[in-house]
């Protein structure tokens, strides 16, 4: 079954619009990068986890006063407390590579945040930022 990112259940009105197909996790026939697809699939599965990351990198720069964070901070408190709330229920499997990918959406997603999650140079990261500003260049942050 092939599903948006809208139709997976993220609420947010300027969320990237994302397909993926459930049953697969493999690298399409497209020539598309495996980790785009693995993050795009991801993120279209869990669209509690991207609202988690903004969420916590929003308290801890006005908590803590500092300029930036680093996304695998961010990421290791979301799986902790998404793991937590859910119970044990919740088991969330994403790849560290994947943090590009998110540290770059955000960035591009949230006016607030942008500039404020340190990148380092990511290949496969950086391509599929430059291909959505292409795409979509009205949203950008």
């Amino acid at each position: 079954m092939v599903r948006t990112h809208q139709e997976a259940g993220n609420h947010k009105e300027n969320s990237l619009p994302m397909v993926y197909n459930q049953s697969s996790w493999r690298t399409p026939d497209d020539g598309r990068d495996s980790a785009v697809v693995r993050f795009e699939a991801f993120n279209a599965a869990h669209p509690a986890f991207y609202d988690t990351l903004v969420d916590l990198a929003r308290a801890y720069l006005d908590g803590t006063g500092h300029e930036a964070v680093g996304m695998q901070r961010l990421i290791e408190h979301a799986r902790w407390d998404l793991e937590l709330g859910a119970r044990g229920e919740l088991d969330i499997k994403l790849n560290n590579d994947l943090g590009a990918y998110y540290s770059r959406l955000i960035q591009y997603q949230e006016r607030d945040l942008a500039g404020r999650i340190p990148t380092r140079r990511s290949p496969g990261a950086d391509e599929w930022i430059d291909e959505l500003r292409k795409r979509d260049p009205g949203d950008a942050a």
